[in-house]
């Protein structure tokens, strides 16, 4: 493979992953999986820019590969992964 090539991951190596992932590397790998976000992207993101109420993910133009704002679905199954990360105030 060359450095450039892109891997996927099954989804049985993606279920994989998120089993062995430390409790701190999960939301990182269960939002770029689900939701499909760039790494960069998820290296800026903050706890705010997830909100489970509405079920997005917002993603500033700051933080973002092409400076523009968008709002990425958190579907079900991403939801249920980040389910125990969400404290009510």
């Amino acid at each position: 493979m060359r450095s450039s090539d892109i891997a996927i991951l099954s989804p049985t190596e993606f279920a994989r992953l998120l089993e062995c992932a430390s409790d701190e590397a999960l939301p990182y790998w269960a939002i770029g999986g689900f939701a499909g976000l760039r790494s960069s992207e998820l290296e800026r993101l903050d706890w705010a820019d997830v909100h489970l109420d509405s079920d997005l993910v917002e993603v500033k133009a700051a933080k973002s590969k092409t400076a523009s704002r968008r709002f990425v679905p958190i579907r079900p199954a991403l939801k249920t992964w980040l389910a125990r990360y969400c404290y009510e105030s």
